[in-house]
């Protein structure tokens, strides 16, 4: 099959979450007003057993100092325009020092011409679409966050209302926690499976780089095979400190690309 994957992802601040699903966690992190991050992942890696990031933004900045970022689409049918498709987006990125939300609008009539907006940004890790006229309800051009040199970060494709970009920075004094997750395998036929692997790399990590021999534990593996509909719960509870990098691969377990679906939460507080 054809590799794929696409990647929802959902920041909700600490008044959006209720007091359920925090219940259980120290009252230190509740007093740090903790945010849920939340991936929901749709993929099909290669035929073959052999690891490809899911749903890869087209740059990872991973830079110390903000600075400004500009939007622009692909088609004058994208803008602020009542008649137009997309006029509105929301970047999930880090500000200051925290991850968070930032609603952006697109040009007033045509979104061809980039707009320049006033946030200072180090990051942006996923986009979507949060408003539109009466052309459509997904984008009508590639709409593209980028820096003002124009590198893009990341993209949400026209027809869709998802940028590409799973993969996360824990923002500088704050950590990260694995909630809860579940891989279910969506195949029709008990042949083979899916592996998924959390690839995490921490400050001392990120000065070598990943491929070095000596650092060996610093990925999740989950494994999922069977009949149609098989899924496996996810151990929750490992902590990510300050700074580290999260990527999300999969693979598959033998040589049969298989459909699955992925669903991952994160809790995120100042330390």
């Amino acid at each position: 099959m054809v590799e794929s994957s696409l990647c929802r992802m959902r920041l909700q601040e600490y008044p959006d979450i209720g007091g359920g699903i925090l219940g259980d966690l120290p009252m230190d992190i509740k007093a740090g007003r903790p945010q849920i991050l939340r991936l929901s992942i749709s993929g099909t890696p290669a035929d073959v057993a052999g690891f490809s990031e899911i749903s890869a933004p087209t740059t990872k900045a991973d830079i110390a100092t903000a600075v400004k970022i500009e939007t622009i689409s692909s088609s004058a049918d994208d803008s602020q325009d009542a008649a137009d498709a997309v006029q509105a987006i929301n970047m999930i990125c880090i500000k200051g020092d925290r991850l968070t939300n930032v609603p952006l609008l697109g040009h007033l009539t045509d979104w061809t011409t980039f707009v320049l907006h006033d946030e200072l940004v180090k990051e942006v890790f996923h986009s979507y679409a949060i408003s539109w006229g009466a052309s459509d309800k997904d984008a009508a051009g590639n709409i593209d966050i980028r820096n003002i040199a124009d590198t893009v970060w990341v993209q949400i494709l026209a027809t869709k209302n998802e940028s590409n970009g799973s993969s996360f920075k824990v923002p500088d004094g704050h950590c990260a926690m694995l909630l809860s997750g579940c891989l279910t395998r969506l195949a029709s036929t008990n042949d083979e499976g899916n592996r998924i692997r959390i690839i995490y790399t921490d400050s001392i990590d990120g000065a070598t780089g990943l491929v070095a021999g000596d650092r060996l534990n610093n990925y999740i593996d989950i494994t999922v095979n069977g009949i149609n509909g098989s899924y496996t719960m996810i151990h929750s509870g490992q902590v990510f400190e300050s700074g580290s990098w999260l990527q999300f691969e999969h693979s598959s377990l033998v040589n049969l690309g298989e459909p699955y679906h992925l669903e991952l939460e994160f809790v995120i507080w100042k330390k």
